[in-house]
């Protein structure tokens, strides 16, 4: 049976034959997510996030496929159990200090 690979850590890989991944039950996204793509919208975005003692945290980065090539940081995401924020970086305009700290 051919297994389809679904993450790996420290701690442990995790496959999956295509029967097991199909017998999964299908979930919806139900949080509500912003972007966050000026200064006004980031500075309202960590209010938000200030209030959590712990929030979730990814980034996202273009991959680069040649040795030593690096590319910045172009996406934060963080959430809570409730919202999502996408802080687009990427963007001509300068990131906001609240950012910064």
């Amino acid at each position: 049976m051919e297994k389809i690979y679904i993450m790996e850590n420290e701690m442990m890989e995790l496959y999956l034959t295509k029967e097991e991944l199909s017998a999964l039950p299908v979930e919806r996204y139900t949080k509500i997510t912003e972007v966050v793509d000026s200064r006004e919208t980031a500075e309202e975005a960590i209010k938000y996030l200030s209030r959590f003692k712990m929030i979730g945290f990814d980034t996202e980065t273009r991959p680069s496929f040649k040795k030593g090539v690096l590319h910045q940081v172009s996406l934060i995401q963080l959430a809570t159990e409730e919202k999502t924020f996408l802080f687009i970086l990427n963007l001509d305009v300068k990131t906001p200090k609240c950012l910064l700290v």
